[in-house]
């Protein structure tokens, strides 16, 4: 244990950009890895909308589970120097970033003494630079990153200001004020972090309580009436949109909790059982009950589902579980390795080891459970002229991935107006009329709408190309348009 002593403090300066590197790396290499997913093909396309002032033809407030003129706009300027590799890279920095945060987040939550808690610290960032939902996010052109590191940002703001023993003048109302448009700059990104506020809020006021009347003054006035103010003026603008969006989000009353409970067991449980034995020990040895409202952090995401019912986007929320669930299992980690010594150094390498692995099969597991576009795109762009007209499953993607024919020529599966009918009867219509030079199907996508459009192509249409689900028809015998 000595000698391992002395390695720390020989080589301590290089243990965090170690870390900071290989996050990076586990991020970066290979974002090749999956042709677009819906979700990032739809916030760049709408991205490059907005920026060329046609977000109109979208209503994205209607659906956009943040403000639309946040996140997609950013994508679509990433995506310029690569395409959805540039806007996955937007994600990589962010993700990256957050292993630093991490780092100095557990630092101003002061859960040793000071000469212990760089290695806390220290344990932490590792452990999130090596999580699996954490990499995968960081991998994936969605605006769930940018929320989430925001959102840490705020907290870490906020920490900040107790870490703070002789602050400079307006230092800790500038860092109060700061977390406050931090974490609207959050809300703003994605809708679902507003529910997390006060419960940050009940566990800051607990952190408060050792503190000066003056002291809580400040995180009312410069904290708490800044960021209420600022949401008021967003919800009473928006009241509608966010209604809409809400009742969007609630799913039929069919029990979600079983997939939940699944999806809880195999992205929390492992940290979740490490931090639960950290907040004990903090509860029961160091008796600082404060960190069981700390620890039910985690529990508040999965109950949240539960009663919404939500279990289709429970794994991008596993994120936040990690803020309150790292920095516990971290301090547990150590107190293994003070306690146990070497025995206890080396049961933590294997457990992070472990991790690890699980991790890496999980990334890989979510990089692949979506359809691989790249053959079928491949094969339209090289059949398609500029001047065609395309109806297809996929309409986002093919807009990514078929550039040379313009938005308007690109036509989806989910709203269509054709000499004056709409939907399924519009594109049955337009079908038996020729009106699109190629139609592209994803056979299990879209059910009985997907089977009538196949039985409107007829004979103008031929089959061109087929591979399961995929199938592109092409215009054989040109029909005029019925002007009807």
């Amino acid at each position: 244990m000595i000698i391992l002593h002395k390695l720390y403090h020989r080589y301590r300066a290089y243990c965090l950009p170690l870390i900071l590197l290989v996050g990076f790396l586990l991020r970066v290499i290979h974002l090749n890895y999956n042709s677009p997913f819906v979700d990032e093909a739809q916030y760049v396309v709408l991205g490059q909308k907005i920026l060329a002032g046609r977000s109109e033809e979208e209503a994205p407030f209607s659906w956009v589970g943040g403000i639309p003129y946040f996140y997609p706009p950013l994508s679509a300027l990433f995506s310029l120097a690569g395409g959805v590799l540039g806007a996955r890279f937007l994600n990589v920095l962010i993700g990256s970033s957050m292993i630093y945060l991490m780092y100095r987040f557990v630092q101003y939550l002061e859960l040793s003494v000071r000469k212990y808690k760089e290695i806390i610290a220290l344990l932490a960032a590792a452990l999130i630079a090596i999580l699996g939902i954490p990499i995968y996010l960081s991998r994936l052109a969605t605006y769930d990153m940018l929320s989430f590191g925001l959102f840490f940002l705020g907290f870490v703001s906020l920490q900040r200001t107790i870490f703070l023993r002789q602050p400079k003048p307006w230092q800790r109302e500038n860092y109060f004020f700061l977390a406050a448009v931090l974490f609207f700059g959050s809300f703003l990104a994605k809708y679902f972090t507003l529910i997390m506020l006060p419960y940050l809020a009940l566990w800051f006021l607990l952190s408060l309580k050792e503190k000066n009347r003056q002291y809580r003054k400040r995180f009312i006035t410069y904290f708490l009436i800044p960021l209420e103010f600022f949401f008021a003026v967003y919800i009473i603008y928006h009241f509608q949109d966010l209604l809409l969006f809400l009742q969007n989000q609630v799913s039929e009353p069919v029990s979600a909790y079983p997939e939940i409970l699944a999806q809880f067991r195999e992205y929390v449980l492992p940290t979740f059982i490490f931090s639960t034995a950290g907040m004990l020990w903090l509860v029961f040895i160091r008796r600082e009950p404060k960190w069981i409202v700390f620890w039910g952090g985690a529990l508040s995401i999965p109950i949240i589902h539960v009663l919404f019912q939500n279990s289709a986007s429970f794994h991008q929320q596993v994120f936040l579980i990690y803020l309150f669930t790292v920095p516990l299992a971290a301090y547990m980690f150590f107190q293994t390795m003070k306690t146990y010594r070497v025995y206890g150094v080396l049961g933590v390498v294997l457990i992070y080891l472990w991790i690890g692995w699980n991790s890496r099969q999980t990334v890989v597991a979510l990089e692949r459970s979506w359809t691989n576009t790249d053959r079928v795109m491949r094969q339209l762009a090289s059949m398609v002229e500029q001047t065609d007209t395309i109806l297809s499953s996929e309409d986002d993607i093919t807009v990514l991935m078929v550039p040379q024919i313009p938005y308007a020529q690109i036509t989806g599966l989910f709203f269509f107006e054709y000499n004056d009918l709409s939907g399924e009867e519009a594109y049955v219509r337009a079908l038996e009329d020729g009106y699109f030079s190629f139609v592209l199907l994803n056979n299990s996508a879209h059910g009985e709408l997907t089977d009538k459009l196949e039985a409107a192509l007829g004979i103008s249409y031929r089959l061109v190309f087929e591979e399961d689900p995929f199938t592109i028809y092409q215009l054989e015998v040109p029909s005029e348009v019925s002007e009807e």
